[in-house]
């Protein structure tokens, strides 16, 4: 969505120059613009282990890992990540879809088709930050 843009998570395939996987970078951002990034060594099917280095969400804490599927492909997006935790697996993220030039009438059209998607994701991290937040500022 124009003028609120809110992306959890961008993925970076990082190739040598004679394009084989050298390794991949996820970054995650939470809500209140902070970010950190993973440095993955992920197996011959794109699957990794990392652990848990950073709050996202006030929902989870940072402990545990994540277990991530990141295959690298040209024509199709197809991520999971899941945290798993001594509790169990509080938090599983899909992400699929077909690879597309990223022109401007191609991104004008996703927006159009779509244009809630951002405000929703940001609107539900912020409301979820905002509820953990008051219950500690009440304390003071």
């Amino acid at each position: 969505m124009i003028g609120l843009p809110f992306t959890p998570l961008s993925v970076y395939w990082c190739h040598d120059i004679s394009g084989s996987l050298v390794c991949v970078v996820a970054e995650v951002h939470h809500t209140y613009g902070q970010r950190h990034c993973y440095l993955l060594h992920p197996d011959a099917g794109g699957r990794v282990r990392a652990e848990k280095r950073f709050c996202v969400s006030p929902s989870f804490p940072v402990e545990g890992h994540y277990r991530m599927r990141l295959p690298y492909s040209e024509e199709r997006l197809d991520l999971t990540v899941h945290l798993d935790t001594e509790a169990g697996r509080p938090f599983t993220a899909t992400v699929r879809g077909r690879a597309r030039p990223a022109t401007a009438r191609t991104l004008l059209r996703a927006a159009a088709r779509r244009p809630w998607s951002t405000a929703a994701v940001w609107a539900g991290s912020a409301s979820t930050a905002y509820a953990s937040w008051v219950p500690l500022a009440l304390q003071r």
